[in-house]
């Protein structure tokens, strides 16, 4: 089963989350920043972790927008956000158009183009968040998932354009009949209209509570896929900045290990 707790945002919370974003723009006001990079995120809601779909407002950005602002700041490495649809980020990051990405869940494609944070060759630990995605279904359904194999075939099961995720789906032959965001995929599935729909645990719980729907769509035990979440920059800023996207990385860490218990219980 899958047991998310939630809890009251206090107004506690809120001055501690406030305070420290005011701390980090205070310790980097004496610095001269360098060049900003052009950070793309999702202009869907993919609530506790990003809010909003089009500007990023401290203190109101969601977990990982906060996680990247205070990074900004403690690094005195400016980043500009552009909200976008995510299919279009990632082209955008493939190309050279945007500098980096949030949040990115590693693959061995995505590797060949884009910059993750290692240290001698291999995946290190600054990353935004150890995910677990889940597959949502409806109470009865026939659908099952072992970790390794998803039955029946001919079941209707998707995922977000553009995840890591998506892809594995369609790698096992459950191809989308048309592209589906979280709410209303979730609507759908709640409906048996759709058998399955596979997302963030934790996104998908929430998104459930506020459209009242967590007694009508469950989680199968067995996670679907456990993922880090990384900033990932072009291979094209990475060669121009190495140093100063090192230590933005290094940062993001520091933001992850101090900060996120706060953000947690601010936005839950």
């Amino acid at each position: 089963m899958l047991f998310i707790v939630i809890l009251n945002r206090s107004k506690g919370l809120a001055m501690r989350i406030k305070w420290i974003l005011l701390w980090v723009a205070l310790a980097a006001n004496s610095s001269v920043f360098a060049k900003d990079f052009q950070f793309c995120l999702e202009n869907q809601q993919v609530p506790p972790f990003l809010l909003g779909t089009a500007d990023i407002i401290e203190g109101k950005n969601g977990i990982v927008g906060d996680l990247l602002f205070i990074s900004s700041q403690t690094s005195n490495l400016p980043i500009k956000f552009n909200r976008r649809p995510w299919k279009r980020c990632i082209e955008e990051l493939k190309h050279g158009k945007v500098d980096a990405v949030a949040a990115f869940v590693f693959s061995e494609d995505r590797d060949n183009w884009s910059a993750f944070p290692k240290t001698n060759g291999e995946l290190d630990d600054r990353f935004f968040y150890q995910s677990n995605y889940m597959v949502f279904t409806y109470p009865g359904s026939q659908i099952s998932w072992d970790g390794e194999s998803m039955l029946p075939k001919t079941a209707k099961v998707q995922s977000i354009p553009g995840y890591v995720a998506d892809q594995m789906l369609q790698d096992m032959g459950f191809i989308p009949s048309a592209p589906l965001q979280p709410k209303k995929a979730l609507e759908l599935v709640s409906r048996g209209l759709l058998d399955g729909f596979v997302m963030e645990a934790l996104i998908g719980q929430t998104i459930l509570n506020d459209l009242g729907l967590a007694d009508k769509v469950i989680a199968l035990e067995t996670p679907f896929s456990s993922q880090y979440w990384y900033a990932a920059f072009s291979k094209q800023a990475y060669e121009e900045r190495p140093e100063d996207i090192e230590a933005f990385w290094t940062a993001l860490k520091a933001a992850r290990i101090e900060h996120s218990k706060a953000l947690f219980d601010f936005y839950l």
